[in-house]
């Protein structure tokens, strides 16, 4: 596994990675707690209807999905990674220390992940669940739906049995919202 580079996921890169890996691996990154704080105004909203993505904050942990992939295609692979997540825009590529706690021993490996610059203006920690909530339901954007997303990643945290009560919450509030919305346009 030495000879292998890793890249630690924790929201979209978990269901769709969009590089060729060589394994994958339920892993936990310590330190960090996701939240929906990325407010996205290109793929999931509109400057006029500004959606809302994925990212980390500090504190707490989280459990998410390590990908091996050849160091040979490494340039490839973070340029890919570099543009979808925004790199010194919304995201800093970093290497984090990762745990495997699969196999018969747990281990420690050094994994890119992408964290967020704190200082960037769609950076918006600590917003309340309400305001969150209605950024979700009304995220459309290039690539589809911030709700959309919410689901696709509340089943893959589904998949490795992570339970999460904060995304609990906000999946629970965005849906009703949706559905608001929907009976109210019919």
């Amino acid at each position: 596994m030495s000879d292998l580079c890793w890249i630690f996921g924790y929201g979209s890169l978990m269901w769709h990675p969009g590089f060729a890996y060589v394994q994958r691996r339920t892993a936990r990154l310590r330190g960090y707690h996701r939240d929906f704080c990325m407010v996205s105004t290109r793929n999931r909203g509109t400057e006029q209807a500004p959606g809302l993505v994925l990212s980390v904050c500090p504190g707490g942990d989280l459990v998410g999905s390590a990908f091996a992939y050849d160091p040979a295609t490494e340039r490839q692979v973070l340029a890919v990674l570099d543009e979808r997540e925004g790199l010194h825009r919304a995201h800093e590529r970093c290497v984090v220390p990762v745990e495997f706690a699969e196999g018969p021993a747990s281990r420690t490996i050094p994994s890119w992940t992408y964290l967020p610059v704190l200082t960037a203006p769609h950076f918006h920690a600590h917003l309340p669940l309400e305001r969150r909530a209605a950024l979700v339901a009304q995220g459309r954007g290039q690539i589809g739906t911030s709700y959309d997303y919410l689901q696709r990643l509340m089943e893959e945290l589904a998949k490795l049995n992570v339970s999460d009560p904060a995304l609990d919450a906000l999946y629970d509030a965005s849906r009703r919202l949706c559905a608001a919305d929907q009976a109210g346009g019919s």
